[in-house]
C-alpha cells in the first residue's frame, strides 16, 4: 500500500461541530471527512464504491490532524510513557494539557523525555477560536416581527503556515484517483458546518509520506495507536479491547442529503474509539450503516489506521 500526506491549507474559517453552534473544534475526524466525500459523490453507486473500497482497506485515511510549518502532529497516545517526569504540579498540568505531539517526537514521548511545556507553547502558533454573529434567512428562524434573528457561530481560524493534514493509503492507482477527485470537490464546497456561508474551504497538496513514518503505519506486531476514529466489528470487539487503553467518542449529526427524506433527519448515534487509543490486537473495523427509514443508506466511517508506538 502506498501512503500519502494531504495538507489542507484553509482559505476560510471552519466550523466543526462539537454539540453547540457557538462552539467549534479545530480538528476533523475521519468520519466527518468520509461524509464530506460522500456528499461530493456524483451518484449512489459512487458512494457504494467508496464505502466498499474502505471496507476492503483499499482506501483508508486518518483524522485530519494539525501541522505547524513543516512539523506534523499526532494525538498523544493513550498510554503512559516510560520514566515520565511529572513530579511537580506544573509538569502534571502540562502533560494533561498536551493533546498532540510531533510525529517526529513519538519515540521521545514514549521514553518520557518530551518537554510538554515547550510543546504546548508551540500551539500558540496554530490558530484561534472565534465567534461570528450571523443572521438567518430561514422563515422558521425569523422573529415575530419578521426580522431575521441573529445567532452565534463558533469558528476556528488557522494561522499562516498552519492547518490540517490527512494520511491516506491506497492499494492501487484508481483508489487514489477516486479519493483525489472527491477531495478536490470537497475543497471547493467546504468541509464542516455552515458551508453555505463560505466556511471550510481549503487548498490541498499531496506528497508521499516519508519512509520513516510509512514503515510504522499499520504495523501491528507490537503495540500501536489509532490515527483515526474507528470501531471494531461485533465479532472483533472482545479481542480488540484486551490490554487496550482507549477513549470513546459519541458521533451523531444530521444527514445532508436531499434525496434521503423530505425533512432533515439525524444519523443514528454511534460510538467510536478516539484517535490516540492504543491496542495490541488489531481489528479491521468497518463502514457502518447508520441510516434509519430514509430512501438510501447512510454510512459512518470507522476503519482504523494504526501507527506503531513501540
Amino acid at each position: 500500500m502506498e501512503y500519502y500526506v494531504y495538507k489542507l491549507k484553509f482559505k476560510t474559517p471552519v466550523h466543526i461541530g462539537n454539540g453547540t453552534l457557538s462552539g467549534s473544534e479545530a480538528f476533523i475526524m475521519a468520519d466527518t471527512l468520509f461524509s464530506a466525500l460522500c456528499c461530493e459523490s456524483q451518484s449512489p453507486e459512487e458512494i457504494e464504491n467508496l464505502a466498499e473500497r474502505a471496507r476492503e482497506r483499499k482506501l483508508i485515511f486518518s483524522d485530519a490532524m494539525p501541522f505547524i510549518g513543516d512539523e506534523m502532529y499526532i494525538p498523544k497516545p493513550m498510554t503512559e510513557p516510560k520514566n515520565k517526569d511529572d513530579g511537580n504540579s506544573i509538569m502534571k498540568k502540562a502533560y494533561k494539557k498536551l493533546k498532540y505531539i510531533p510525529i517526529s517526537a513519538l519515540d521521545t514521548y514514549m521514553s518520557g523525555k518530551i518537554e510538554p511545556l515547550k510543546e504546548n507553547e508551540k500551539f500558540k502558533n496554530f490558530g484561534k477560536f472565534d465567534i461570528r454573529t450571523m443572521s438567518s434567512s430561514l422563515d422558521e428562524e425569523k422573529s415575530k416581527t419578521g426580522d431575521m434573528l441573529p445567532f452565534s457561530v463558533g469558528i476556528y481560524n488557522f494561522k499562516e503556515n498552519s492547518g490540517l493534514y490527512v494520511i491516506a493509503g491506497f492499494a492501487a492507482a484508481d483508489d487514489k484517483n477516486l479519493f483525489d477527485k472527491l477531495l478536490k470537490s470537497v475543497s471547493f464546497a467546504g468541509i464542516g458546518g455552515k458551508r453555505s456561508s463560505g466556511f471550510g474551504k481549503f487548498s490541498c497538496a499531496a506528497e508521499k509520506l516519508p519512509q520513516n513514518i510509512s514503515k510504522r503505519i499499520n504495523k501491528t506486531d507490537k503495540y500501536f495507536m489509532t490515527l483515526s476514529v474507528s470501531m471494531a466489528k461485533d465479532n472483533e470487539l472482545e479481542k480488540a479491547i484486551e490490554n487496550s487503553r482507549y477513549s470513546l467518542v459519541k458521533r451523531s449529526g444530521f444527514i445532508y442529503s436531499q434525496n434521503y427524506a423530505d425533512t432533515m433527519r439525524k444519523k443514528k448515534d454511534f460510538y467510536s474509539f478516539k484517535a490516540g487509543s492504543c491496542f495490541e490486537n488489531a481489528f479491521e473495523g468497518d463502514v457502518f450503516d447508520v441510516s434509519g427509514e430514509g430512501r438510501h443508506k447512510v454510512y459512518r466511517y470507522a476503519v482504523p489506521m494504526f501507527l506503531e508506538v513501540n
